[in-house]
């Protein structure tokens, strides 16, 4: 049998009734869904604690709008490294007293930072040269899904080793407005949403994980062409894409909320309610898993198995079999310039894949309508 310090547990920490608890989380979008899991299980666990997070400001809404965090504070941590700006944060830490605080950081200073905010539990990742820093150190495995890899920060409280997915759960206000919505605009049956595009952020940097508008074009009106109903959606940073598309194709049955969502929430309410979502490697990817959707997703150069829970039954993934995919954060930091991995996948894989989502979904409500009719 392991000892507690051998197994990453602490069983003082067992029964320990935390009432202060600040989160550290800095990434965009996808990283904050992934991170959900952790919030939830501490919240369900401490229902009487504060619990704060400290997120990029890009990902404050998302945030503010998570029923199981109580304050949300803001720092941009990509443009202010300067050692005032670090002093800032660390004010923001003290000023929370925090009597466990946890980060998610991969960097050698995050164990600096934890101990210099006076926090009596500090979790994070072990690095090779601070991790004394830290009261509780945990395994970095990043040869794992995403939503995992945070959870085993909550190793040493000994909460359950399990295969967390995060859940999104949207306020009733945002249901009823897509409802309204849907009825003002005639959709009665299940429609397909698709969301082609990616951040700006990732195309500056070079992160290329979109398929081309044309192979989009083509998948549409396939699916246009069999009576579907087609929901296209974006923010700002896809504006370019959706006016090919919505320039390209004319159908009344293909329909766009481009401009219309004012958040990733509002977003959200129209993939809770689509028959099948089919998007790439983006923050909407996430939010589709966490609103447990049936989902297609492409991708080029990242890896799956780092981004999708395993084994999902309502989750179809798309890629080629090109021997040098995935490479982006593994062997690459910026994606190559040929793009074999995406301009290899068909408009043909993606449709048969929709295909059997759908006749998925149409057996399981036939199952439910027999179901109820013998009760």
């Amino acid at each position: 049998m392991e000892s507690g310090k051998e197994s990453g547990l602490d069983f003082a920490l067992l029964d320990h009734r935390f009432r202060r608890i600040l989160l550290i989380n800095f990434g965009g979008i996808g990283d904050e869904i992934l991170f959900f899991p952790v919030i939830e299980d501490l919240r369900r666990h401490y229902p009487d604690a504060r619990i704060s997070v400290v997120v990029e400001p890009r990902c404050k809404s998302i945030m503010e709008q998570n029923y199981f965090i109580d304050e949300v504070f803001c720092f941009d941590i990509k443009h202010r490294r300067h050692p005032g700006d670090l002093l800032e944060l660390l004010g923001i830490l003290r000023n929370e007293a925090p009597d466990l605080l946890i980060s998610s950081g991969g960097s050698p200073l995050v164990a600096c930072l934890l101990f210099l905010s006076g926090a009596p539990v500090r979790v994070g990742y072990a690095t090779p040269r601070f991790q004394f820093l830290l009261t509780h150190p945990v395994a970095l495995n990043k040869e794992q899904y995403a939503a995992r890899m945070y959870h085993d920060l909550l190793n040493p409280l000994g909460f359950p080793n399990k295969n967390p997915v995060p859940g999104i759960y949207l306020p009733h206000s945002v249901r009823h407005w897509v409802d309204e919505w849907l009825k003002n605009k005639g959709v009665t049956e299940p429609y397909i949403l698709i969301h082609p595009g990616v951040s700006l952020l990732s195309k500056q940097k070079q992160l290329i994980k979109s398929w081309a508008l044309e192979k989009w074009e083509a998948l549409i009106r396939q699916l246009l062409q069999e009576g579907r109903t087609v929901i296209l959606a974006g923010g700002p940073d896809d504006a370019e894409e959706l006016a090919y598309l919505t320039s390209h194709l004319e159908d009344p049955r293909l329909l766009s909320i481009y401009g219309q969502t004012r958040d990733m929430y509002q977003l959200g309410g129209f993939i809770q309610r689509a028959g099948v979502m089919i998007c790439v490697d983006s923050a909407p990817m996430h939010l589709g898993v966490g609103l447990n959707v049936p989902l297609v997703a492409i991708f080029g150069p990242t890896d799956e198995t780092k981004l999708l829970p395993p084994e999902a039954e309502n989750i179809r993934v798309i890629h080629a079999g090109t021997s040098c995919r995935p490479c982006l954060w593994a062997v690459r930091q910026t994606t190559c310039e040929a793009l074999t991995c995406l301009q290899d996948i068909q408009v043909a894989q993606v449709y048969q894949a929709v295909s059997e989502l759908l006749a998925r979904e149409a057996e399981r409500a036939a199952e439910k309508a027999l179901e109820k009719s013998k009760n």
